[in-house]
């Protein structure tokens, strides 16, 4: 679409921006672990130091050919006063950028430096996306307003409406402040006819002399810095308009005839080039420089218009330049991002803006309430981004979407809160916009948007004169279990204690609700707790117990919203949350000389998750598992992979099969097996280590039971050697036919000590009469020149075995069943071998099918992973397996499941298997039921020494009950006869009540106006914990009632409670009608 002249000689123009996320730097040592769109720039490193003085090159290892090392912000050390003083700043001054020249990523890199003492951390140097996307239909759509500006586009602006920006402008303006809105983008066409004017100047730098008249480290700095050539020219790359259009958005000249309104309406902006260099022109990869120049240089508002993508795990030294942008008196308003999607759990967040000290802002349709981006407990304001009219690049204009565009907006309407308000902090500046916006956003958006986008929609007009408002966060808080881990178990009691901070006006008689869309977490105390008063500045905590249920699905992340509402009832916290992970994976610690290594509960080997660490670094605050090889980590991922056709695959590794959360989200490995038992460990007396778990699969379900169980002996001929073998249990009512089986193995190209090289070869043995083949990979040590080597092995011999080596490139797209059904099924394919080049080898699959497994049978697959110092070496110890093999024996145990669950009323059918054949007949006695709410079928099992493979079946029946209760009984298996005379075994059986609890209380209540009534309200059921009920609806009308929140608690949940009413007399003569809501939560009520 191409507009008409509009007299300032310029051709007007629609551009549709791209969004740009198909730029890959090349990372040819990136490892499967990084499968996501995490960008970083090879050969550089960012590392902080405890102390201020660098190691210097000589103290990095020769294999990462370190050219330099170099301060990453020399610029800070210009700051004098009170501002050199600043902690943060202090933080950021040892800091340095490591350059380095071998073929190796920064992940890898970064991980061997911060094993250097004193070094504080060290991470890649990230990149980021910028956030637009194509525009959709326009409306065009004019209007009266207080305050017409006369540019052309003004009236095409149909969000301006929305945000009461007109009425603003009346009451404050940008030009009648001095506020600066930094844009930190992919350069600025600052010379615009639309911007020049409003373009910031360097008060203290004389233009073109060749000095750094200011200090601050930057020569001729009039008009801002560009970081990608270091020079004072701030303008993007040919071709490159994002910082462009976001500039327009925020500060367009505004009532110049020509063009658009930016809604600051004429405020000073600061434009920073932080772009990476050509051909990815068109990412910021000097953020955290931009950031901090701008703060320096007195931005009050930085606009921050790109994303990076990741699990909570911080940026770290993002993180401490969005704190100094604070302490130096400037907000960074900054996008949630495009994706659509709720940011949280398995969905990562988007930085900068998920950072506390952010204004966080999210798109929604054009004109609209409807949110049309990404949304979650971090956003705080919303605004629209569809069809926002900017300038472009050569002299033009443009419509774009996406939160880059509804970012600015929003930088704008901060610059004239801090105008009208210039002795505002940037905290002050940010919850003023909060709690002033609209909350009627929520009533456009379905109820699974509730809390999600933050404080609503921004309204400009009264962010500028609104002065009496109340706005209580949550700055912090912290859960403690009974262990050290911040990951918690089932039935766990964790203890909150979340802290409070009033940033506005003093709040009286504060409360507090937690509100949980968990159905698995009871509240023993309830969930509304008393607060008080707040004074401006002011921070009060509040503790309280939860305790997830026995039957919390697994891996489940958990958020508490608090919601503070003052003492007329209104919410005045939001965009906060507690986020915690429950019921995580079980693990059983292998280690010999060579080995260290963990089975887990979910069939991986190793890690829990990839090398990523998301769940482990973020939410258990530790690494979950280790896979050791002398001393090193050296594996990305490694676990089991089940299946019976090319659609049906159950895997513990790759990449998810039936969803990838968002386009270019971090990749999240599948989780198809859960435990049906605590995990088992033992020690042998001769060094042997075993450990046991019971998996089943989550999808797709075939009715298999599988026993995982692994061994390693820690005596120096068995030192090399892990074994691994799978009990395959059919408990179906039918027979399972091309059953495969197989482990994969992803050694790791960047954890530190240890990686794979690319060198996959095939190498023999003689196993009997047989000479058998297995392939091996060629590791590379740190600091050492010789290679070793570590081999993968089927033992099992009955069906044909599967070996396949997969290629670099390939290890990037296994995320579908029919990827790992062509390795579990096709046969022994010969790795290509040698390494060194981009297509090189980097992961292997080892399987064996096809298995028929008759209904209540079994089939065993057995493994086995081995090392050699040398290749020979290697053989010698493959030639052992088989003696370790030989000499494992299973004690007399019991497999069922130690977890189940049923309703009440219904019944539930376990099976029941011996672990090994016994000497005789062995005779089982189910006990424990005796006075609970279950019966058992069958109160005694034989199992016949020549039939002892055979399960049998335990059939459990429950009663219903007037409560609403979770019950939970402890059945024991006690086994006698044919050795097993001393094996028991406990079923943990959860009695779960899906009623939901009914309250007893009047429908209408009249009162005359001056009197006073009550009613009475009533549980109509014993509830599983405390139930609150409060009182809503009566605010701004003239009944009062007393008291507006009551609590039941399960010892006297039988006894009503009153609330008494009172009816304010008023100047008229018509009846009144109040209609008073009692939300009713907790204890297994929850309704309205």
């Amino acid at each position: 679409m191409v507009y008409g002249p509009t007299g300032c000689g310029n051709m007007w123009k629609r551009v549709t921006p791209f969004l740009l996320l198909g730029l890959w730097f090349s990372t040819p040592s990136l490892s499967q672990s990084h499968r996501i769109n995490r960008l970083v720039e090879p050969g550089v490193v960012i590392v902080q130091y405890e102390r201020s003085a660098s190691h210097g090159k000589v103290a990095f290892p020769p294999i990462l050919q370190v050219q330099s090392v170099e301060l990453a912000f020399p610029f800070l050390l210009t700051l004098r006063g009170n501002r050199a003083q600043l902690p943060s700043v202090q933080a950021l001054q040892k800091v340095f950028r490591v350059r380095y020249e071998a073929d190796i990523s920064p992940y890898q890199a970064a991980r061997m430096i911060a094993d250097f003492q004193g070094v504080e951390y060290a991470e890649p140097r990230f990149l980021y996306r910028t956030s637009t996307s194509p525009s959709s239909t326009m409306y065009l759509e004019g209007g009266d307003f207080p305050l017409t500006p006369n540019d052309p586009l003004f009236l095409n602006d149909g969000y301006i409406r929305l945000m009461e920006l007109p009425n603003a402008w009346e009451v404050v303006k940008g030009e009648d402040g001095n506020v600066v809105i930094a844009i930190v983008d992919n350069g600025i066409e600052w010379e615009h006819p639309d911007l020049r004017a409003n373009v910031w100047e360097n008060p203290g730098e004389i233009a073109d002399n060749g000095i750094d008249d200011d200090g601050n480290g930057f020569i001729d700095d009039v008009h801002g810095w560009n970081f990608e050539n270091n020079s004072n020219n701030p303008n993007p790359f040919p071709g490159e308009g994002h910082g462009t259009w976001v500039a327009g958005a925020a500060a367009a000249v505004t009532d110049n005839r020509i063009g658009l309104a930016g809604t600051s309406w004429n405020a000073k902006f600061m434009p920073v080039n932080a772009s990476c260099s050509p051909p990815n022109g068109g990412f910021v990869c000097d953020v955290d420089a931009g950031v901090l120049y701008a703060a320096i240089n007195g931005a009050d508002i930085i606009n921050a218009s790109f994303v990076d993508r990741n699990f909570g795990y911080s940026l770290r030294t993002t993180e401490r330049v969005m704190q100094v942008a604070h302490d130096l008196g400037s907000l960074v308003v900054a996008a949630a991002g495009n994706g659509n999607v709720k940011m949280g759990g398995y969905t990562p967040y988007h930085f900068p803006s998920s950072y506390k000290s952010t204004l966080s802002v999210c798109g929604t349709q054009y004109q609209s309430y409807r949110n049309s981006y990404s949304y979650g407990y971090t956003v705080d304001v919303c605004t629209s981004g569809q069809w926002i009219e900017t300038t472009d690049v050569n002299n033009g204009y443009m419509t774009g979407d996406g939160t880059s565009f509804a970012t600015p907006l929003v930088s704008g309407v901060a610059a004239l809160v801090k105008t009208r308000f210039p002795h505002y902090t940037p905290v002050q500046v940010r919850e003023q916009i909060r709690a002033t916006a609209d909350y009627m956003i929520y009533d456009a958006n379905p109820p699974e948007y509730d809390g999600l986008l933050g404080k609503g929609y921004v309204n400009a007009y009264r962010a500028v004169t609104k002065t009496d408002n109340i706005s209580v966060r949550m700055v912090e808080w912290k859960a403690t279990g009974t262990g050290e881990s911040s990951c918690f178990g089932p039935s766990e009691q964790i203890n909150i204690t979340a802290t409070f901070e009033s940033f506005l006006s003093d709040a009286e008689d504060l409360t507090v609700e937690f509100i949980s869309d968990s159905p698995h977490v009871l509240f023993p105390r309830g969930t509304t707790f008393r607060i008080g008063s707040l004074g401006q500045g002011e921070k009060k905590s509040v503790e309280f117990p939860v305790i997830p249920t026995a039957s919390v699905p697994h891996r489940s992340f958990v958020f508490f919203e608090p919601r503070v509402r003052s003492s007329n009832g209104s919410v005045v916290s939001g965009s906060d949350a507690i986020e915690i992970f429950i019921n995580a994976a079980e693990f059983a610690l292998h280690e010999t000389a060579t080995f260290k290594y963990t089975m887990t509960s979910e069939g991986n080997i190793g890690l829990a998750d990839i090398s990523e660490g998301m769940i482990g670094e973020v939410h258990c605050k530790k690494q979950l598992g280790h896979m050791k090889l002398n001393g090193f980590e050296w594996m990305d991922e490694a676990g089991l992979l089940v299946g019976t056709h090319s659609d049906g695959v159950a895997g513990s590794v790759f990449l998810r099969f039936d969803e990838q959360i968002c386009s270019g989200c971090p990749g999240i490995q599948n989780h198809d097996f859960l435990s049906v038992n605590p995990m088992e460990f033992r020690n042998g007396a001769n060094g042997e280590q075993v450990s046991r778990v019971t998996i089943t699969e989550t999808k797709p379900r075939t009715g298999l039971e599988i026993i995982q169980e692994s061994l390693v002996d820690a005596q120096s001929q068995y030192e090399d050697i892990a074994l691994f073998r799978y009990r395959l249990r059919n408990q179906s009512s039918s027979a399972i036919s091309g059953l495969h089986l197989g482990l994969y193995f992803n050694p790791s190209e960047d954890l530190g000590g240890i990686w794979g090289d690319g060198a996959y070869e095939m190498s023999s043995y003689q196993h009997g009469a047989v000479r058998e083949v297995f392939p091996y990979v060629r590791l590379s040590t740190r600091n050492i020149k010789e290679h070793t080597y570590v081999g993968f092995m089927v033992l099992s011999d009955a069906v044909p075995k599967h070996y396949r080596t997969y290629d670099h490139d390939e290890t990037w797209y296994l995320e579908q069943p029919s990827d790992a059904w062509n390795g579990l099924t096709g046969g022994i394919t010969e790795p290509k071998g040698g390494g060194g080049t981009s297509d090189y080898d980097s992961a292997q699959l080892i399987g064996s099918g096809p298995y028929h497994v008759p209904e209540n049978s079994e089939v065993v697959v057995e493994f086995a992973m081995v090392y050699g110092e040398s290749r020979a070496d290697l053989v010698t110890n493959a030639e052992r397996v088989h003696d370790l093999r030989n000499r494992w024996k299973d004690p007399p145990g019991i497999s069922a499941p130690s977890l189940a669950s049923v309703s009440e009323g219904d019944s539930l059918i376990f099976w029941v298997y011996l672990s090994g054949a016994p000497s005789n007949a062995v005779t089982l006695e189910v006990t424990g039921y005796q006075g609970t709410d279950i019966t058992p079928n069958q109160t005694t099992l034989t199992f016949r020494a020549d039939q002892w493979f055979v399960a049998q079946p335990v059939t459990l029946n429950t009663v219903e009950d007037p409560d609403i209760d979770h019950d939970e009984v402890t059945l024991s298996l006690i086994a006698s006869g044919g050795g097993y005379g001393s094996v028991e075994h406990s079923v943990n059986v959860t009695i779960t009540d899906n009623g939901v609890g009914a309250i007893a209380a009047p429908v209408s209540v009249e009162l005359e106006e001056g009197n006073s009534g009550s009613f009475e309200i009533a549980l109509r059921a014993a509830p599983r914990g405390n139930v609150t009920v409060n009182l809503t609806g009566y605010q701004n009308t003239g009944l009062k009632p007393d008291p507006i929140s009551l609590t039941f608690n399960p010892s006297d949940w039988n006894i009503p409670q009153t609330v008494n009413l009172t009816a304010v007399t008023d100047n008229n003569f018509l009846d009144d009608e109040v209609p008073l809501v009692l939300n009713i939560s907790g204890g297994g009520y929850s309704t309205s």
